[in-house]
């Protein structure tokens, strides 16, 4: 019996902690939890989500929205980076999926009462993720680097 199967499978450090930022993420974003299916809000909003020419949001609001991916990125680049996967992957991955998990929430605020889909928070979310993959990639290799200073 090897080593691994004697202590039995435990998941990766950094997925339970994927998984928080990922819940953590949704809630900021969905709260308060009230849908509404309402055809004319939701057409409005449609509209908003999709009128490139329209920013609407203040300074604070881009920020945060960039902010609030980037941890997310940079846990999933270093889960990956722990995994083996090569830089540009890691890079194509993280962009991929903040832009899906980012999307799929600004599709959800659609019917959210009091909250807004931007495609402005698309854009920020998913550069915010990317910016978290160079730091998920940099933390990695600092880690490796202390690792072979101290081993």
């Amino acid at each position: 019996m090897s080593d691994s199967e004697r202590r039995g499978w435990r998941p990766h450090p950094l997925t339970g902690l994927l998984v928080a930022c990922g819940v953590a993420i949704l809630l900021a974003t969905l709260l308060p939890l009230e849908f509404s299916a309402d055809a004319e809000q939701v057409r409005l909003k449609w509209e908003r989500l999709t009128d490139f020419g329209r920013t609407g949001s203040s300074w604070p609001d881009i920020i945060a929205n960039h902010l609030l991916f980037l941890p997310l990125g940079a846990l999933l680049a270093g889960r990956l980076l722990a995994a083996g996967a090569r830089l540009v992957t890691v890079v194509a991955l993280t962009l991929l999926c903040g832009f899906g998990f980012s999307l799929l929430i600004e599709l959800t605020q659609l019917f959210v009462v009091g909250r807004l889909a931007s495609w402005i928070d698309l854009v920020m979310n998913t550069s915010g993720a990317l910016a978290g993959s160079v730091v998920g990639w940099l933390w990695s290799r600092a880690s490796d680097a202390g690792r072979r200073r101290s081993g």
